[in-house]
């Protein structure tokens, strides 16, 4: 079987298939393309996509199924008007793939496509714009635009300028055939999800100074959404994003929440006393106004979704087969050849591994690393190594404490609750960053500047938690014991 091929099928299906389906109609669905799968590795397929929504009657909807001809709007700025152009920014969000930079979709106006134009606004507005991406993610994203030329953060010590260019959509025409002006807004329809085309309608106001029926549904809206979004952090909790939080608030509340007079999320929070943007660890995510987002509640107790505190006391530990790779490729840029060295490096201290095991893990090291050195080549390694040398440093670090938590058989809720976030969330984002080492080098040494700016932040995250995480660890070791 061409796996190429059956990749482009399962990605053509899960970015397109409109309806709710079964598993049964996704294999029968690669049949008919000649690429049969089992159930079970159907099963797995779908339950691994972060676009594919699961029910718990073992049916599932894409994200392209649940958004597409979806109604939402927003409200352009005074300065947005003025310029006769919007910035798309997160005004999408959760509607279009959350994988697809905002620049890059197109919008529709009757049969004709908007043109793309660049202008300069204030930082304030940018961030205002690109806030539901995450505080620590939106000023990446602004600094992605193609409209910025080029712009480095790294050099900018993550700062952006007091004036930024962004990539708009002009509406001049809009404005002249109907009037638009500010306090009017747009209503919008995903009509392609894998192709990000959205089609837009203006609706005028009309007199501004008049309660409309308009203005009525969307008090209704913002009271349906609040009722919604309360729901997701009582059954779901903070979620993986922002961008997650808000995809099962409207998956949920199609009929209240995507329809006509409509208002937008930005314009809630903007007048809620109930919900904001508080702080989750080193993320940001929509919780009750002025109170801790958990680590853990009825949402996660039971699923198993915090594994990486339930490893299981095997020789691989949690130890991906490319992370270890990584270790080894750091032991020979330094030209370091003891593996019982490399062993206490990357498994953590209080894991014993049985001498015939660890004899076993040797062996394979050496392997490994009779293979790697073939392919490798230390001055094209040169720009990756630090990085590489850094966050295995990290990830060392990380892994001994999460190790120590889940060996201490204390409940979670013994820890500080911020720290256990943060790491958690180290833990993910510097597995992921191995990964890119690993398999994306060409992009590690094109963003080699922002990368070691990141886990520099990384770094001085964990030495903040790291006292009160160790403290907890004895604390919980102490009251294992009874005295007799």
């Amino acid at each position: 079987m061409d796996a190429s091929k059956k990749s482009f099928y399962i990605d053509k299906f899960i970015r397109n298939y409109p309806s709710e389906f079964t598993i049964k109609e996704f294999m029968r669905f690669l049949n008919v393309t000649g690429e049969k799968v089992t159930k079970e590795e159907a099963e797995e397929i779908l339950e691994a996509s972060p676009y594919i929504f699961v029910s718990g009657k073992k049916s599932y909807l894409t994200h392209a199924g649940a958004f597409s001809l979806g109604v939402f709007s927003f409200m352009p700025s005074q300065e947005e008007v003025e310029a006769g152009a919007f910035v798309p920014g997160h005004r999408c969000i959760p509607f279009t793939d959350f994988d697809m930079y905002s620049f890059d979709l197109t919008f529709v106006f009757g049969e004709k496509k908007l043109k793309k134009v660049r202008h300069e606004f204030s930082r304030e507005f940018a961030l205002e714009n690109f806030v539901l991406y995450g505080e620590e993610f939106e000023v990446q994203y602004i600094a992605s635009d193609p409209a910025m030329n080029g712009y480095s953060l790294s050099d900018s010590d993550f700062e952006l300028p007091a004036r930024v260019n962004l990539s708009c959509f002009d509406f001049n025409k809009i404005k002249e055939e109907y009037g638009f002006s500010y306090g009017d807004r747009f209503e919008c329809m995903v009509t392609d999800w894998d192709k990000g085309i959205v089609e837009i309608v203006p609706v005028i106001r009309g007199e501004k100074l008049q309660v409309n029926s308009g203005d009525l549904g969307r008090t209704k809206w913002n009271h349906d959404f609040e009722k919604a979004l309360i729901n997701i952090f009582n059954e779901m909790g903070p979620c993986a994003t922002i961008d997650q939080q808000l995809a099962f608030v409207f998956l949920n509340n199609k009929k209240e929440l995507m329809g006509r007079n409509c208002s937008s999320v930005i314009e809630y929070l903007s007048k809620s006393k109930v919900v904001d943007f508080e702080f989750y660890g080193v993320e940001t995510r929509l919780w009750f106004k002025g109170k801790d987002v958990p680590a853990f509640g009825p949402w996660n107790q039971e699923s198993g979704e915090n594994e990486i505190f339930c490893k299981p006391a095997n020789l691989k530990f949690n130890l991906p087969e490319f992370i270890l790779d990584e270790f080894i490729k750091d032991f020979i840029f330094e030209k370091r050849q003891d593996f019982e060295e490399l062993i206490e490096i990357a498994f953590p201290q209080t894991f014993y591994i049985p001498p015939e095991d660890r004899q076993e893990l040797i062996l394979h090291i050496i392997n490994r690393s009779g293979i790697l050195k073939k392919e490798y080549n230390l001055f094209a390694d040169q720009p990756v190594a630090e990085i590489r040398h850094k966050a295995l440093e990290l990830y060392s670090k990380v892994n001994e404490i999460v190790y120590n938590i889940d060996r201490n058989c204390a409940g979670f809720e013994t820890y500080p609750q911020q720290e256990l976030v943060i790491l958690i969330q180290l833990y993910t984002h510097t597995t992921k960053m191995l990964e890119s080492i690993a398999f994306e080098t060409a992009y590690v040494k094109a963003e080699s500047g922002t990368m070691m700016a990141s886990l520099e932040g990384m770094c001085f995250h964990f030495e903040e938690i790291e006292p009160n995480l160790k403290n907890a660890i004895e604390t919980n070791k102490k009251e294992d014991f009874t005295v007799i």
